[in-house]
């Protein structure tokens, strides 16, 4: 897993910098860029273990999809539209809760949120749903390709949604739902 200060390279996508040889050397050093984001948000008052969390951004922009690299230049296009783009990452895993936080780690598309404009986060454990929009100050929320981005979400206030099992006979256990804000 990835952490402050070290590289996992299951978590990068490296792009080739370009370079120009005349001459085919005897040794070569190659360099390489981040081609993705790497994110992580911490989550505050986290009250229960939770099993994943949904990060949405606003609709048009997206965190993942397919995008063509152009490997002269090292430039990404633009994230095609028949190319599974999302605007959703939902991370499965069993969180540590640590002084009754989790950190979130993923690695996204670049994406700027503008001032004004809304990020959710959703988190799942076994028997609630915990949602929070938070609305983007002047300098935006920005997850910068080449960059670790870091963000901290209170979820305090979120909204929470109990699942509650209804049994009925011999029937299968039912999912119901209910909300309940703080």
């Amino acid at each position: 897993n990835a952490y402050f200060g070290n590289y996992d390279p299951k978590a990068f996508i490296m792009v080739l910098k370009p370079d120009v040889v005349n001459e085919i050397p005897a040794e070569y050093t190659a360099s390489f860029r981040r081609a993705v984001a790497l994110n992580k948000i911490t989550l505050t008052n986290v009250a229960e273990d939770i099993t994943s969390v949904e990060i949405t951004v606003p609709e048009g922009k997206y965190l993942a999809g397919r995008r063509y690299v152009d490997l002269t230049t090292a430039k990404f296009g633009e994230i095609y539209e028949n190319g599974g783009r999302t605007n959703t990452i939902k991370v499965n895993s069993d969180f540590a809760i640590t002084d009754n936080s989790i950190d979130v780690w993923f690695t996204s598309w670049g994406v700027e949120i503008a001032s004004g404009e809304q990020l959710t986060i959703k988190m799942v454990s076994e028997t609630s749903t915990y949602t929070r929009t938070i609305t983007a100050r002047a300098e935006g929320i920005n997850f910068v390709e080449g960059d670790m981005n870091l963000l901290t979400v209170n979820m305090e206030n979120a909204e929470k949604e109990s699942l509650v099992l209804y049994f009925e006979g011999d029937v299968k256990p039912m999912i119901l739902s209910a909300r309940v804000n703080k």
